[in-house]
């Protein structure tokens, strides 16, 4: 159902880190500067020096710097070999000339260190109730196929979810009794659908936990704070394999078990051809093809692979192009983007060009942030009105 109740009307929600701004949660900006604050804080005067001296470079070079690019450095100074930032500034070689002699070891750390600080700053610790977001999930179950595509690792439209008591879909099941996943930790109760040969397939972003049809479905196209690559032996019947040797669970990580973070996390490598992500690019990629109306909030359109996806949907696949409809804030498009981000906007805002001389609406742009475009029903009307062009119009 479309948001006026007309049958057969697509409409694909895609969320930037911006939509949890109004919970409290911190944008990747706002992550750079607190995690400057936080090595200030922290009493560690060497990791004080690493992170303010990493910083500084970053915004010297890129005003736009955020916390994916303090990993992306992070890592780049780890491995050495491909840091471009090492030899890039005075400001940045000299601070750390003397600290690398003397703790070698933190530099070595410093990219898990930001990780585990960016999971502290992204979990969420206590639940209230959110009017705007309860506002967007009523928005998201009118459309034929209620689904949400996220590129954050926070749990906040989960917990909404749970709180509102809806159904919910992300790839993960519980394994069945008797079945051979039973191997599985007894400790681990849930694991990704996708991952059990049987179960690939359209189905497998469809169904709940306990394997009923979920109400909405939430896409986590960058993955979770509580998914994680865990290591168990592989699975054999018959003389065949037939189970991975390493599986991806959603839980919290148990203390005698290796467990790796299922982030892709960082600017560089975002676009990952291992499961479950490639299964759920695919399912991003289907939704856009048949997308009537495409609604993006919090998303600076700063992920080329997320961008291609849109483009080849809009400009490349279809005879007819969705209408596009973005709420970034007062200043969007800012004065300043990235590279990727301004070309991928050019694109865009020259097919709706195209799209509003076949009589449809093209492009809209709500210039207020998520918590008061859903509050004010400021995207509810849009959508109405986009709808209602769309129904007598076609």
């Amino acid at each position: 159902m479309d948001a006026k109740g007309n049958p057969g009307k697509h409409i694909l929600y895609l969320l930037g880190a911006g939509i949890s701004k109004g919970a409290g949660l911190k944008t990747s900006a706002e992550l750079l500067d607190s995690m400057v604050e936080w090595g200030r804080q922290s009493g560690d005067a060497d990791l004080d020096i690493a992170l303010t001296a990493v910083v500084n470079t970053l915004r010297d070079v890129n005003a736009g710097a955020n916390i994916e690019d303090l990993l992306d450095a992070a890592r780049s100074i780890r491995s050495r070999t491909d840091s471009c930032l090492w030899f890039l500034t005075e400001g940045f070689r000299n601070p750390l000339k003397s600290l690398e002699k003397r703790n070698p070891a933190l530099l070595s750390k410093l990219s898990r260190i930001v990780l585990d600080r960016i999971r502290a700053e992204l979990t969420l610790d206590i639940v209230l109730e959110w009017k705007y977001l309860e506002n967007l999930i009523q928005l998201v179950r009118k459309s034929s196929s209620p689904c949400i595509f996220t590129l954050n690792y926070d749990l906040l439209i989960e917990t909404v979810l749970d709180y509102e008591h809806i159904s919910y879909a992300t790839g993960f099941a519980r394994p069945l009794k008797g079945s051979a996943d039973s191997y599985m930790l007894p400790d681990i109760e849930m694991w990704p659908v996708g991952y059990q040969r049987s179960y690939i397939g359209e189905e497998i972003t469809y169904l709940t936990h306990d394997q009923r049809r979920a109400e909405v479905r939430l896409i986590k196209l960058h993955g979770s704070l509580d998914w994680f690559r865990v290591a168990s032996p592989a699975v054999y019947e018959g003389g065949l394999r037939i189970s991975p040797q390493d599986r991806i669970v959603r839980h919290q990580p148990l203390a005698n078990v290796e467990a790796m973070e299922m982030m892709i996390a960082g600017r560089s490598g975002k676009e990952r051809t291992e499961e479950p992500f490639r299964v759920l690019l695919r399912e991003f990629y289907l939704a856009a093809q048949q997308a009537d109306v495409v609604v993006v909030i919090g998303y600076s359109f700063s992920d080329e692979h997320i961008n291609r996806v849109l483009i080849d949907a809009q400009v490349f696949e279809r005879s007819r192009s969705f209408d596009l409809v973005v709420v970034n804030g007062p200043d969007w498009p800012p004065p300043q983007m990235s590279k990727t981000a301004e070309e991928a906007w050019r694109i865009l805002e020259t097919a709706a060009e195209k799209c509003r001389a076949e009589n449809l609406w093209g492009l809209s742009v709500i210039r207020d942030y998520a918590e008061a475009a859903l509050e004010k029903q400021l995207l509810s009307n849009e959508l109405d009105a986009i709808l209602d062009v769309r129904h007598h119009g076609l």
